[in-house]
């Protein structure tokens, strides 16, 4: 099953909260706000921060906010500050550690496929995600086809 962590999930809505309160945010703040742990909370501030996604102020006026704006932040840089580099084969690492790589027919087409998911999250941006009840869309690009892989 293709699917997110629990804490990429959690990240992205605490994403979405700093950028619809904008400013500088605690992280007891941010836990009251989107009803997630304290602890959880502060372990994704810190990756964010480590991302270079969020700043970090220490002090009484202290707290975390966004160094950019939320439409210049993507879905795919926040989800990769929690996750590491998408991947969604073995094959479709930069160090690939599987045992049928030198020849297995399609892990040409795993790259494609990794790369037009990778492309689709990198599409939205946070500010998107602020808008609720608007449905997303994609470009047309993001479409893979047998002709787009040379096989037409």
């Amino acid at each position: 099953m293709l699917k997110i962590s629990k804490l990429a999930d959690y990240g992205t809505v605490i994403m979405v909260q700093m950028a619809m309160d904008r400013g500088m945010q605690t992280a007891r703040a941010i836990s009251i706000r989107t009803k997630i742990s304290l602890p959880t909370v502060t372990k994704i501030l810190k990756l964010f921060t480590a991302a270079k996604l969020l700043k970090s102020t220490l002090g009484n006026r202290g707290g975390y906010e966004l160094v950019k704006s939320a439409a210049d932040i993507t879905v795919l840089e926040i989800i990769q500050a929690i996750e590491g580099e998408l991947s969604l084969t073995e094959c479709s690492k930069a160090l690939v550690d599987c045992s049928i790589f030198s020849h297995c027919s399609i892990t040409n087409h795993w790259r494609v496929i990794n790369g037009a998911v990778k492309n689709a999250l990198r599409d939205i941006t946070l500010a998107q995600l602020m808008v609720e009840g608007t449905p997303l869309t994609f470009n047309k690009q993001n479409i893979i086809t047998n002709k787009s892989l040379g096989n037409a």
